[in-house]
């Protein structure tokens, strides 16, 4: 008797590092000399970015800054002040494979941010935001093979992916923008917003080609008078890294995050119009993944003798793609107050997103907040938010999903005492299939304790409807394949009762 199983080596993408840490934001900042008393607070608004990612020692070193901004009315309350402040942000995140893992995919999420002013020149900034990081590495875990002598083998069909190639690349994005306008300076300015958007991923032999946008969306103040002047404007870039290993038609995931952003404003030396030059710095990350099916052995048996399975529970992930989309959502609500004149700006602030795959298609539900600076009859200014709940879907045909949200235009109109509101999003899905599957690592016969010899050629057995002739077969230590050619089946589930001849081996 011949007991060597045959192995085979299947691909597999290992979760390495897959850790959350709660970032606790608890600080008091007092104004600068040059900021008037706080009467009112409007609005706090943090912003948290990650600088730099370091491995030491099985350790990643997290280093960033959170810009606060913090947006209030002095006692005349008809002009939107703002003062602003860094905190520096410093995070370690254990690994527990304890070596330093190439390419780690970060991402920072707002948790809750609270402020109050503690007396006219001081705030108490409270807040927390969690910083996700996770890598996943290629690993190949040798398993039985579906075609192993003398061992009958039941086995299954699915798809599974690895990391193929990897690379990333810091760019600085810079560019020029004549505001047309004599208002912004600098200290004009009230919020920004960058968000950066990958529109497209090419690869080629050895190669990536990435194109995408950077938005940059900024509101300007004027403190004598009031008035506003958003400014929406974006950077374009397109970038060929190299991706040794990569071969044209790859699958592959692509992702980009801000790490810094600055801007000055100047004159352009004729009209005396503001202009904006802007500098991004943007982390692109790509992976190419080979994708394949396998044959897995899921159950096993020896019809010579018994036998004992060593067998693992797997979670297997198939990339599926990228999936890109701009939807334009639009909302119709009550204002707040019914004395609202003019509407003088409204965003959206980003919250969480859900997934969630029904097999034709992936669902994205996105929470927001919808912001808005009004100013009512008596010119007073006043701040409001209402959540909300934004979807999007696409047929998709997945198991899992993880989403990412950007805005890329919002547009509003005051109609009598409602607001209209549409919004411009753009969805970048990752797809997986995802498969639970108990595998045959080994079979260990026990071949000092063979079954006898059987003196007969067939039997018969008597089915019942819903047994398996997988089943059956180990009964009667024979061949499966060999029943369901004596009995003309092409299905291992019996629909009725039935009288099996059932050869032996």
């Amino acid at each position: 008797m011949d007991s060597k199983m045959n192995k085979q080596a299947i691909p597999l993408l290992r979760p390495v590092l897959d850790a959350r840490e709660e970032y606790v934001l608890s600080n008091d900042f007092v104004l600068p000399e040059y900021c008037p008393d706080m009467a009112v607070v409007l609005k706090c608004m943090v912003t948290p970015l990650i600088h730099s990612r370091q491995w030491t020692a099985g350790q990643l070193m997290l280093e960033g800054s959170a810009t606060i901004r913090v947006l209030y009315l002095d006692e005349e309350r008809n002009v939107i002040r703002k003062a602003e402040f860094n905190h520096p942000i410093s995070l370690t995140v254990r690994c527990e494979e304890g070596h330093d893992i190439p390419l780690t995919q970060v991402s920072v999420t707002q948790e809750y941010v609270n402020c109050r002013a503690t007396s006219p020149r001081r705030l108490e900034v409270r807040g927390a935001f969690s910083v996700h990081a996770w890598a996943h590495c290629a690993q190949d875990l040798p398993v039985l093979s579906a075609d192993c002598k003398n061992v009958h083998v039941r086995r299954c069909e699915t798809e599974v992916s690895s990391i193929k190639a990897f690379t990333e690349r810091v760019m600085v994005l810079n560019d020029v923008l004549d505001l047309s306008s004599p208002l912004p300076t600098e200290d004009n300015l009230l919020y920004d917003a960058y968000q950066v958007c990958v529109q497209e991923c090419k690869l080629l032999t050895g190669k990536a080609i990435v194109k995408g946008t950077v938005y940059l969306r900024q509101l300007y103040g004027d403190p004598k008078n009031g008035d506003m002047l958003p400014v929406t404007h974006t950077v374009p870039f397109s970038q060929i890294l190299d991706l040794d290993g990569a071969e044209e038609g790859d699958r592959c995931e692509v992702n980009a995050c801000i790490l810094s952003n600055s801007f000055r404003i100047t004159g352009n030396g004729e009209e005396q119009h503001a202009v904006l030059e802007v500098a991004v710095k943007v982390l692109v990350q790509v992976q190419a993944f080979d994708c394949r099916k396998v044959s897995l052995v899921t159950d096993a048996y020896h019809s010579q003798c018994p036998s004992t399975l060593q067998t693992q529970e797997l979670t297997l992930m198939g990339f599926k793609g990228m999936h890109r989309h701009t939807a334009v959502i639009q909302r119709s609500f009550d204002l707040p107050s019914g004395d609202i004149k003019e509407i003088l700006d409204v965003w959206l602030q980003l919250l969480s997103s859900a997934c969630h795959c029904d097999g034709t298609r992936v669902l994205v539900t996105q929470k927001v907040n919808v912001c808005m600076l009004v100013k009512d009859v008596n010119g007073m200014i006043a701040y409001f938010e209402r959540p909300e709940e934004l979807e999007t879907e696409q047929a998709v045909d997945a198991d899992h999903a993880v989403a990412e949200i950007n805005v890329l235009h919002v547009d509003c109109i005051k109609n009598g005492n409602r607001l209209e509101l549409k919004a411009e999003l753009n969805a970048c899905v990752s797809v997986w299939s995802k498969q639970e599957h108990k595998t045959v690592l080994d079979v260990h016969l026990q071949e000092e304790e063979a079954y006898p010899t059987q003196r007969f050629a067939v039997r018969l057995y008597y089915a019942k409807s819903g047994e398996n002739v997988w089943d059956i077969a180990r009964e009667c230590r024979t061949s499966p394949e060999g029943i369901l050619t004596e009995n003309g089946l092409h299905d291992y589930s019996l629909a009725e009762d039935a009288v099996l001849v059932v050869p032996i081996d």
